[in-house]
């Protein structure tokens, strides 16, 4: 008799230790359940996370050792990193060995400690030789449109390679922004719309093109220096001169 109670006493003991065990699994799985991101945002947030994954990578299917503070660089909740994970490994850009979305990341709230890109991604993501540019040259006495232009030596117009270079340079200030938060990130993110703006309207010229990257170029001598992505300010740097 001792023995039936010893063993339904630990039955007991059991079943009152997995209890809020259970009950927090499941919250955690509706709150992954509910998370539903359109295939356009995943897209985007994809290429976000195996962009930034390619600078670790040493090569295709080898995996690469993630620091904690790289997810929580993405400014994403738990939920919405387990969706992208799923959307990238479904697509065949991302391995994540030992980890289930489902079991680890879900049921015991991790995320991978490793990851690995594949062939496919390692080549779509790595750094391109920039393009040839698309350039118009006019020579001589030109006149462009009724008293627009009069032109008597030299000129080049390589707007296409500008209008690239300020497109790439608002990106990469809107992925700075999501890194930081408060005064700083908000700077970050108004002159990323700044810099779309003037592609959108193809108004290169504005001042507030050229002042805008003098900001972000002069971002290397301020008090944040050592959170500014060193990458960022050289790009802004390169397209001042062009400007």
């Amino acid at each position: 008799m001792n023995d039936l109670w010893s063993t339904w006493g630990f039955v007991v003991i059991l079943v009152a230790l997995a209890t809020p065990l259970i009950v927090v699994a499941r919250r955690r799985y509706l709150h992954y359940s509910q998370t539903v991101l359109s295939e356009d945002v995943l897209d985007e947030m994809a290429d976000y996370l195996i962009g930034s994954l390619r600078g670790y990578c040493g090569g295709p299917d080898r995996p690469m050792t993630l620091p904690p503070a790289l997810w929580l660089s993405f400014g994403w909740t738990h939920a919405e990193i387990l969706r992208v994970i799923e959307y990238a490994v479904a697509h065949g850009w991302l391995t994540v060995p030992n980890f289930t979305v489902i079991t680890d990341g879900v049921i015991w709230n991790s995320l991978p400690r490793t990851a690995a890109l594949t062939p496919d991604s390692y080549e779509r993501w790595s750094p391109r030789e920039p393009e040839e540019p698309r350039s118009i040259t006019f020579n001589g006495l030109t006149h462009l449109g009724d008293g627009d232009l009069v032109n008597n030596g030299k000129i080049t117009f390589e707007w296409t390679v500008i209008e690239r270079d300020v497109s790439k340079l608002a990106l990469s200030l809107h992925r700075e922004s999501l890194r930081h938060e408060g005064e700083l990130a908000q700077h970050l993110e108004e002159a990323a719309e700044t810099l779309s703006r003037a592609v959108e309207e193809q108004n290169l010229q504005d001042p507030w093109v050229r002042r805008t990257v003098r900001w972000v170029a002069d971002l290397a001598n301020g008090t944040t220096a050592n959170l500014i992505s060193a990458g960022l300010v050289a790009a802004a740097t390169a397209l001042l001169g062009k400007l």
